[in-house]
C-alpha cells in the first residue's frame, strides 16, 4: 500500500511540476552521499509522463549546466528509454558513484 501511495503522490508531482524544477530534485538527491543508488523508478516515471521534454531538457540544458559531458547525456537518454529496470539501477548506481567522486560534480 505504500508503495502505490508513493508513486501517487510521484506521479502528482511530476505533473504538477515544471521539469526545471524536477529534474535538479532528480540529480542532488542522489549525489548525497546518504543516498541508496539502486534508483531508477523516479527517471523512468518522468521518461513514461514527460517523454521528450524530459529528455531534451536533461541533455540540453540540465546536464551540461552540471558539467557532466555530452556522451554521459546521450547514453543516459537511451538507457532511459530501453525501460529496462535493473539495467537502470545498475548504470545510475555506476554513474551516481562516478559523479560523486569527480572533480567536476556540482552542488
Amino acid at each position: 500500500m505504500a508503495t502505490k501511495t508513493s508513486a501517487s503522490g510521484l506521479n502528482s508531482l511530476i505533473t504538477c511540476m515544471k521539469i526545471e524544477e524536477i529534474i535538479p530534485i532528480c540529480f542532488i538527491v542522489p549525489l548525497q552521499l546518504t543516498f541508496d543508488c539502486n534508483e531508477g523508478q523516479t527517471y523512468l516515471e518522468l521518461v513514461t509522463q514527460r517523454g521528450e521534454e524530459f529528455l531534451l531538457y536533461l541533455q540540453s540544458q540540465y546536464l551540461p549546466s552540471l558539467m557532466i559531458p555530452t556522451d554521459i547525456g546521450q547514453e543516459m537518454s537511451v538507457r532511459l528509454q530501453e525501460n529496462d529496470m535493473k539495467s537502470l539501477k545498475i548504470y545510475f548506481k555506476a554513474l551516481f558513484t562516478s559523479l560523486r567522486t569527480s572533480p567536476t560534480q556540482r552542488s
